[in-house]
């Protein structure tokens, strides 16, 4: 699995470079789990780990690697999105993916949003497929 710190490394860097370092106010990029079995459904809630009911939705990646760096970030919050299962969507603020395959990535213009999906099938996304999708997604954004 990719580092946290690589990837925000990466993405950053390809913003900033995009942008000539002069980033766009509101710009928010994430690496989330866009895979939702071909049914579509809610991947983002602002940033948080977002669970319905029982099912973790996204964070899992995020869990297990505070896990890994031990008790340092343990102690530290995660947020996390409780959702009943039985809410009805679509849920304010929320981004969804459509039913399909699952995207590489997804933009929302509204809120400025990019979101990069972690995974390609069953394995980890490489470094070089997240700046692919990145480079795409800020280039659907702002259209050019």
């Amino acid at each position: 699995m990719i580092e946290r710190d690589k990837i925000k490394s990466l993405l950053l860097g390809l913003v900033r470079e995009r942008f000539d370092n002069a980033v766009p106010a509101g710009l928010i990029v994430d690496v989330v789990n866009l895979n939702r079995g071909g049914k579509g459904g809610l991947v983002y809630l602002d940033g948080a780990c977002v669970r319905r009911g029982a099912e973790l939705l996204d964070g899992y990646h995020r869990f297990m690697a505070a896990e890994l760096a031990g008790a340092a970030v343990r102690s530290q919050e995660i947020r996390v999105a409780q959702l009943d299962e039985d809410e009805e969507d679509p849920i304010p603020g929320a981004i969804y993916v459509p039913a399909g395959p699952t995207p590489d990535y997804v933009v929302d213009r509204p809120s400025r949003t990019i979101l990069i999906g972690w995974k390609r099938g069953e394995r980890v996304t490489t470094l070089d497929e997240l700046r692919t999708a990145a480079m795409a997604a800020l280039a659907d954004l702002f259209a050019n």
